[in-house]
């Protein structure tokens, strides 16, 4: 009884970790893009900080810094814009490879 239960463990774990062989590589894209996309975002905010204080210290009109703040938030519109049609399109390229694969 021992040994029949020792050889399913050893089967379920062979088997779970050619399982996660298996999916690293297309996990793998994704990771690498969530990683790119976070340092794309630390780094506008990084940038946007700067600009903040540096608009802070000069003495401008309301409507020059109402511009301002509307120019930084589109520019956090178009980053994340731009990072959601990223993940669709790996998205996509995966669903078509799964489907040329199924063919």
């Amino acid at each position: 009884m021992r040994k029949v239960l020792v050889l399913l463990t050893a089967a379920l774990m062979a088997g779970a970790s050619v399982g996660v062989l298996k999916a690293t590589p297309r996990d793998q894209e994704l990771r690498e893009l969530k990683k790119r996309q976070k340092e794309q975002r630390k780094t506008l905010k990084i940038q946007q900080r700067s600009m903040k204080r540096t608009m802070k210290r000069q003495q401008l009109p309301p409507d020059s810094r109402k511009r301002f703040r509307r120019q930084l938030k589109m520019e956090r519109q178009v980053l994340r814009t731009g990072q959601r049609e990223e993940r669709k399109g790996l998205a996509e390229r995966k669903r078509s490879m799964k489907r040329n694969h199924r063919q």
